[in-house]
């Protein structure tokens, strides 16, 4: 999942992990099969990876705005694609999706899995992220009442390509923590290792940590901004 104009990023079918573009893609699809569909361009042509970058709308439904307040995608600020901005700042402000439970933030996660939360993320360790993968890390604990075995669970960021899998059997003990780093090394009960091999995982501007259960719902979220502040 990479960023659109005026932030809103969505995901594509690729894995377990990607579970929530199966539920982002059937509304989008019906809506812009539709009769009167277009696409608008901002600023930015293509992101990075040369995607086309394109607000949709369907006759006088903007589509881009209706994924957002219906909890199926995340607006977020990029310049100098802000054209859409306030609509889709205002969309997702009336979604409140993680409390109202729709969406991809629909809660059908085990039960056993209360008190399991994403506590911690460095936005921006010291020196250069690429040349210590292992400074940046992100930390998830265990603040309910029993063991919680994380064989299927997942994290992920906001982009198509930064996805971990826990190794099977692993447990946190209630009232234990683990880091995940972004590099290699040996793991340990309270250290784990994405190992990414040629890039850092957590964007240095904001980026968002998804915690999923194995039925790839998203059960915590750790969403930071440009200060390293925790939104």
């Amino acid at each position: 999942m990479r960023s659109i104009p005026a932030s809103l990023w969505f995901s594509t079918p690729s894995s377990l992990l990607e579970r929530s573009a199966f539920v982002a893609s059937e509304p989008n699809s019906s809506r812009s099969q539709r009769a009167g569909s277009r696409l608008e361009t901002d600023t930015t042509d293509r992101d990075r990876y040369g995607r086309l970058l394109r607000y949709v709308y369907v006759g006088d439904t903007f589509v881009n705005e209706v994924l957002v307040r219906d909890g199926l995608a995340i607006a977020r600020r990029y310049p100098p694609d802000v054209a859409r901005a306030d609509a889709l700042a205002s969309a997702q402000a009336q979604a409140d999706a993680e409390a109202a439970g729709r969406g991809i933030w629909n809660h059908r996660a085990l039960a056993d899995a209360a008190g399991l939360e994403l506590s911690a993320l460095p936005a921006d360790p010291p020196g250069v992220d690429n040349d210590d993968l292992n400074g940046e890390w992100v930390e998830l604990t265990n603040t309910g009442h029993s063991t919680i075995d994380l064989t299927g669970w997942g994290l992920k960021d906001e982009s198509a390509s930064h996805r971990y899998g826990f190794p099977d059997r692993f447990e946190l003990p209630a009232g234990a923590a683990v880091r995940v780093a972004s590099g290699c090394g040996t793991d340990r009960a309270d250290h784990l290792h994405w190992c990414m091999s040629n890039s850092a995982v957590w964007n240095n501007s904001g980026d968002t940590a998804f915690l999923l259960d194995p039925n790839g719902n998203i059960f915590d979220t750790y969403r930071y901004d440009a200060t390293g502040s925790r939104r």
